[in-house]
């Protein structure tokens, strides 16, 4: 976001903030008032204002200046009488909610409650998070969770089926419908559902990569572009970046079925036939190579990269 549009909030912010709330009663206990504090929240308005026309509330403002978190407090005879939070708070906020206790902003300290044998059978498992794995489990220490690449974190019981870790603020909670998050400042947001339970013998599109199945992979990748479009595990450079990282690994056929399945996902991207012409070159596959970044310059003519490799391609193979 531009800085202009951030400055230009925090303007609108200030102004109406102190507009609308410079009339309060005085009184210590204005929390208990909250008629004024919910106008606040509520009447956000553009400059230009016409009859009929909707006031919006801070969240929509935010949004449409594109910043992505605000902390406000009003204080009075040196005391804050109400604080809120909307957003992404950083950790400079945190800090200063923290040391003056604003109860809206500072983070619970949890107690560390026992987790039972049961509760590690009933919740280990393997949990779909958009096409990338992630593994509860049994450690050493107790409850551990595994994405895929990354190192285990161990999970802490807060609560009924809520747990929290040491490295990051979010909160888990489990259920019948999979593996949710909450940030424990956001007081209004319900837990987001980031993982499905995955049915015993289920596999990701990448697990049948892996085991060189490349019909289901393709499958599996076709399966969850058309029910999750936006989901990053189908994102074209992303799944470009995976063959690579599998090339890096020499796992080259593994990174040939990406390369190519990277082609049959996005037919009109000219990157991911670039990608599949140098990996046949690499393999020794010259006329499937030459064909692959023939296609790519077909797609795109300014791609300079594919006509040198081409042309070197086809004088190697004496065209």
């Amino acid at each position: 976001m531009k800085l202009q549009n951030k400055i230009l909030f925090a303007m609108t912010l200030s102004f109406f903030a102190g507009t609308a709330l410079s009339n309060l009663p005085a009184q210590d206990h204005l929390a208990q008032d909250t008629t004024a504090f919910e106008k606040f929240e509520t009447g956000f308005a553009s400059g230009t204002r016409f009859k009929c026309d909707p006031t919006q509330t801070i969240q929509q403002r935010m949004e449409h200046y594109g910043v992505p978190g605000a902390s406000i407090a009003v204080v009075k005879n040196n005391k804050v009488i109400w604080s809120e939070g909307y957003g992404v708070m950083d950790e400079a906020a945190r800090s200063v909610a923290r040391t003056y206790n604003w109860h809206n902003f500072a983070l619970p300290v949890y107690e560390k409650l026992a987790v039972t044998e049961a509760q590690i059978d009933e919740l280990s498992g393997r949990y779909d998070h958009s096409g990338n794995l992630l593994k509860v489990y049994r450690g050493d220490d107790g409850l551990m969770l595994e994405a895929s690449g990354s190192e285990p974190i161990q999970l802490h019981c807060v609560g009924d089926n809520q747990f929290a870790c040491e490295s990051m603020e979010d909160l888990f909670y489990f259920s019948a419908d999979g593996l949710s998050m909450k940030k424990p400042w956001d007081k209004k947001a319900a837990p987001s559902n980031i993982a499905q339970r995955m049915a015993e013998g289920e596999k990701l599109p990448v697990e049948w990569v892996l085991e060189g199945d490349f019909e289901k992979a393709l499958a599996g990748y076709q399966k969850l572009k058309e029910s999750n479009p936006d989901s990053p595990t189908i994102n074209e450079e992303r799944l470009n970046g995976f063959g690579y990282q599998l090339l890096a690994n020499d796992q080259k056929k593994e990174a040939l079925s990406v390369f190519r399945i990277n082609t049959m996902l996005y037919p009109q991207a000219f990157n991911t036939f670039d990608s599949l012409g140098e990996i046949y070159l690499m393999m020794g596959e010259k006329e499937l190579g030459i064909r692959n970044y023939e296609k790519s310059l077909e797609l795109n003519p300014e791609n300079a990269h594919a006509a040198d490799v081409l042309k070197q391609a086809q004088n190697a193979a004496g065209k």
